[in-house]
């Protein structure tokens, strides 16, 4: 799912982890999203990559920011595009949609702090959005932004509405 500027409303499917690595919870428990780290541009394909820390492993780009951080003489957009970025994966499922179960991949600053501030600052029902029994459908309002010539959209406000427990 690409969002585009507009309101929407979908519902945010947890899934069941199965792996030791994960950043929030256990193997075997349900969580709503995935925390990762992504490298993009890379290399003269322009490759997007996930970056090996995401799973506990070295990252060789992230060693070379770190090396590249420290010398006074390098330009600080060129080290800047070597830092990995955080990004989230949501499963969500939009309303008067087929029903199928779309990826919703992120930028944690576009939607994933906007919904902590909500569920932090709204009704304590909020934070069980994710649930399958007593969840809340969200209602989300993207708006268009820019940084330099790059274009975007980011939640500019969250609401949450009952919805039907999902079996």
């Amino acid at each position: 799912y690409k969002p585009e500027k507009g309101t929407v409303e979908f519902d945010i499917l947890p899934y069941r982890v199965t792996v030791d690595t994960h950043p929030e919870v256990k193997k075997g428990e349900l969580w709503y999203e995935r925390t990762y780290f992504a490298h993009r541009n890379v290399g003269p394909e322009e490759k997007f990559l996930v970056c090996p820390r995401t799973i506990g492993k070295r990252c060789p780009i992230c060693e070379e920011y770190q090396r590249l951080k420290k010398d006074p003489n390098v330009e600080e957009e060129v080290v800047d595009a070597l830092r990995a970025k955080e990004r989230e994966l949501f499963n969500v499922v939009m309303k008067g949609g087929d029903g199928s179960v779309m990826i919703l991949d992120i930028s944690t600053f576009l939607f994933g702090r906007k919904l902590e501030e909500e569920i932090r600052e709204g009704d304590e029902s909020y934070a069980a959005f994710a649930e399958l029994v007593g969840g809340k459908t969200l209602k989300v309002r993207w708006e268009s932004k820019s940084m330099g010539t790059q274009k975007f959209v980011e939640a500019g406000r969250i609401d949450f509405t009952d919805r039907d427990d999902i079996d």
